[in-house]
């Protein structure tokens, strides 16, 4: 099953789930609770992320109908939210710096925002089992990939492997990262279905690379009808336009017949 979330609610939920008080330096306690080496593309990845997200609820609030003491209120405590991740607290002792940041005092004034802010912007979030069903589905995929050979653009099947291996760690830390990182790799999926598809030989010349077309439309499917699970508060054409991009673009191929076929 999918629920609903929202930026205000994800940044508070994650910086809950990083409070933990923790004798190790910063940088190691996160890591740990992030399931990467400290220090690595994804560690950077997943915390830049968070501070992101945190600047975009920020200025969302301050776009928002809502009295001027609500967003200096939400700004100074989103800023102390942001300062656990600063230099000092990652190569500091974690309970002494960090900890101090993440607290109830900061997360919950943020948390409370969010059925205010569920109003502008609110997203599905997929439980355990739907992003488990992805990542096997992902991996089967990438399993064949690795073994095709098409006959035309190669090219386009190694970029379409390195989105499916990114988007697969996405999924996998959605968590952390949250949906914005996760849509950016669907994006750059979609482009390359879109890039492949124009060079499709017509006279079916080339079956692995129709079979390949096939594969990822099923997939972005699924992915799509997992988000639509959410059957209150969120826009699914706004969802769909963010991952799909320009969606009169792809509406002249097949993925959109894909997308909108009943499960």
């Amino acid at each position: 099953m999918s629920s609903e979330t929202d930026p205000a609610k994800e940044l508070a939920e994650v910086c809950a789930k990083l409070s933990g008080a923790s004798k190790h330096k910063g940088d190691e306690h996160l890591a740990k609770k992030f399931g990467v080496p400290a220090w690595s593309s994804e560690f950077y990845l997943i915390l830049f992320s968070i501070v992101d997200r945190a600047n975009f609820l920020a200025d969302l609030i301050d776009t928002m109908n809502v009295e001027q003491e609500i967003k200096t209120d939400a700004r100074k405590h989103i800023d102390q939210l942001k300062a656990a991740f600063s230099r000092d607290c990652l190569i500091g002792t974690w309970e002494q710096l960090g900890h101090k940041y993440l607290g109830s005092n900061n997360t919950q004034p943020i948390k409370m925002l969010s059925p205010v802010v569920k109003k502008v912007v609110s997203y599905p979030k997929l439980d355990d089992q739907a992003i488990a069903e992805l990542v096997e589905q992902i991996d089967g995929l990438l399993t064949w990939l690795r073994d095709a050979q098409l006959k035309e653009n190669d090219f386009i099947r190694q970029a379409i492997i390195d989105g499916l291996t990114a988007l697969r760690f996405r999924l996998e830390k959605i968590g952390w990262l949250g949906w914005g990182y996760t849509i950016d790799s669907l994006q750059k999926l979609v482009g390359a279905y879109l890039a492949l598809e124009r060079n499709l030989p017509q006279d079916g010349a080339d079956p692995v690379a129709q079979a390949l077309l096939l594969k990822l439309g099923l997939l972005a499917k699924n992915i799509y009808s997992k988000a639509r699970a959410v059957k209150e508060g969120v826009e699914m054409g706004q969802f769909a336009l963010a991952v799909y991009g320009a969606y009169s673009l792809v509406k002249e191929n097949g993925l959109a017949g894909l997308l909108e076929a009943p499960n």
